[in-house]
């Protein structure tokens, strides 16, 4: 299953304007002039929910914000905004860096204060394709910071994607052209068209990514202080080899990345699911009252630790079934054929797309063939 296939490919429709256009992005990143810092910490006049035509922007606490990528949006993913004093912190940066423009355009109606450092949760190319867009509007300086396996993971696995994609898609985008003349129901051809239209926008953006790579990397715990304190984990391999959450422990926020999706199984073709479960149960030890996810609105409360607890419990079942069936012999269509996880199939929302990938990779690494 393609990475993108997590999302919709429908192009969303929704907007709103901005008050900065493109062609203003360098001189609104020069105009910063960073402040003295407070003791107390930064407090917008107003923490409100907004939209612009691809994200809807959720505020968590003051100064904290998810910019959540709309149904059907190209942008890909979610990212986490945080003010900390005279600076900001972003989390994930989106497939296009268009996208991550459109999330700047939003930031500047938070807060005058530039983003200092931006966060990748792990390699994937929807968290980090966006990277170079933050290089480009804030030329004083940001800081990339990731676990130093994902900046490994982004030059050996992430970058070649790109190329791959740049080599594929043509070919893709002939045959939608194709499909769209000859279908004659016009409802269908709009969609394809849409579609199209899509495909060749994000052809045009992706020929000039050069994903930004990350400039600090840590092992396993990364602390920024400014008003408030910021902590970066990594609880070892799980959703990729180099996943981290972004915690505030005053505030009892998380950021996940995809190593925790809510309601939904995140995708698991570079996962590593025995390790995947403690660093989620190491997670799950955090006091938080809110998580800003990877993808999908935020989650909260009791719900939001259920939730949780009951991924953790799906893939312990399907890790230890796995394990035993392989030591049975069983191939993997007959581990798929027999694990007994139906009953989880109902607390997941795209079960029918990701429960058999990931008992499927649970197979490869008990195989050894991972």
């Amino acid at each position: 299953m393609k990475r993108r296939a997590f999302l919709s490919t429908a192009v969303g429709t929704l907007s709103a304007a901005f008050s900065i256009s493109d062609s203003q992005f360098r001189a609104f990143g020069e105009a910063f002039t960073p402040r003295r810092q407070s003791s107390a910490p930064n407090r917008p006049s107003e923490s409100r929910r907004f939209e612009s035509p691809d994200f809807v922007f959720e505020p968590l606490v003051d100064g904290v914000y998810c910019a959540v990528a709309k149904p059907g949006a190209p942008a890909g993913s979610n990212s986490a905004i945080v003010i900390n004093g005279d600076w900001v912190l972003v989390a994930d940066t989106q497939f296009r860096p268009s996208a991550a423009r459109e999330v700047i355009r939003g930031i500047a109606q938070i807060t005058h204060f530039p983003v200092r450092f931006v966060v990748n949760t792990h390699f994937h190319n929807d968290h980090t394709q966006g990277n170079q867009a933050y290089f480009g509007v804030f030329p004083k300086g940001v800081e990339y910071l990731s676990h130093q396996n994902t900046r490994r993971d982004i030059v050996e696995k992430a970058m070649p994607r790109v190329r791959e994609e740049i080599a594929r898609m043509p070919e893709d985008i002939k045959n939608l052209r194709q499909q769209m003349e000859a279908v004659r129901d016009q409802t269908q051809k709009l969609r394809l068209k849409a579609q199209l239209d899509d495909a060749e926008s994000y052809l045009d953006e992706l020929r000039n990514v050069d994903i930004t790579l990350p400039t600090v990397t840590f092992d396993s715990t990364l602390f920024l202080q400014g008003s408030r304190s910021i902590e970066l984990h990594n609880f070892g391999r799980g959703h990729t080899a180099g996943d981290v959450v972004v915690f505030l422990r005053q505030e009892h926020v998380l950021i996940t990345g995809d190593l925790f999706l809510g309601p939904h199984i995140p995708y698991a073709a570079d996962s590593y699911p025995s390790e995947w479960i403690t660093a989620l149960k190491k997670t799950s030890q955090l006091d938080f009252d809110q998580v800003a996810l990877g993808h999908t609105p935020p989650v909260r409360g009791e719900e939001a630790r259920a939730q949780m607890h009951r991924l953790i419990a799906f893939m312990e079942d399907a890790v230890s079934q796995a394990r035993d069936m392989v030591k049975r012999g069983k191939s993997l269509q007959e581990v798929i054929a027999s694990i007994d996880v139906a009953r989880y199939k109902d607390h997941f929302a795209n079960w029918p797309t990701h429960g058999e990938p990931f008992i499927a990779r649970a197979y490869a690494e008990a195989a050894g063939k991972q």
